[in-house]
C-alpha cells in the first residue's frame, strides 16, 4: 500500500505551488520478484500502469475521502485489514523539477520538501529537483537507526548517484 501524488488538474497541469490530491495505490512482489530488483521494478511499473489504466487510483482518492473523519483508531483498523496485521510505509513521487524562482520578493537559491517522517517504519529517503541539482535527504526517528548508519546511507546513496 503506498500513497502517492495524484493530480486532479487538466492535461498541462495548475501553476499553483500545492494542490495535488494523495491517493494509495496497492502492490505486490512475490519472492521471485524480490530477488532481482530489475523484475521488481518492472512487476511495479506494469502494476502502476495497470492501477492508472484502470482508474483504480482516483477511485481510491474518493475512497480516502469519504474514509477522513473516521477516528484513528478505526482508520488503522480498515487499513491494515487486508493485510492481517502492520504495514509498512513506501512514499514516492516524482513531481518534476521544482520551478520556484522567487519567494516573497527574492530570489530562490535552493528548495527542497521537508516532509514528516512516516510510521511505520520511521524512515524514509526524499529526492527533488531545483535549478539543474538533485538534493537527496535521508530522514528517519530515533531509534530507528543510528547516526552512524544514517551517515553511511548518506555516504553510500552518493556514491551510488554520483559513482
Amino acid at each position: 500500500l503506498i500513497p502517492v501524488p495524484l493530480s486532479l488538474d487538466a492535461k498541462g497541469g495548475s501553476k499553483r505551488m500545492l494542490g495535488n490530491h494523495l491517493t494509495m495505490m496497492m502492490f505486490a512482489l512475490d519472492r521471485d520478484d524480490l530477488r532481482d530488483t530489475a523484475r521488481a521494478i518492472q512487476t511495479l511499473a506494469d502494476q502502476q500502469r495497470a492501477i492508472v489504466r484502470d482508474k483504480l487510483d482516483v477511485a481510491m482518492a474518493a475512497a480516502l475521502s469519504f474514509a477522513k473523519p473516521l477516528p484513528r483508531v478505526a482508520y488503522r483498523f480498515l487499513s491494515t485489514l487486508p493485510f492481517g496485521g502492520d504495514t509498512a510505509s513506501l512514499i514516492f513521487s516524482n513531481p518534476g523539477n521544482i520551478s520556484l524562482e522567487h519567494f516573497a520578493g527574492l530570489a530562490v537559491v535552493d528548495a527542497f520538501p521537508m516532509p514528516s517522517v512516516v510510521l511505520p517504519p520511521g524512515f524514509q529517503v526524499v529526492c527533488s529537483r531545483h535549478g539543474g541539482r538533485l538534493s537527496a535527504q535521508i530522514g528517519y526517528l530515533d531509534p530507528l537507526l543510528s547516526e552512524r548508519e544514517a551517515a553511511s546511507m548518506g555516504e553510500a546513496l552518493r556514491a551510488d548517484l554520483v559513482g
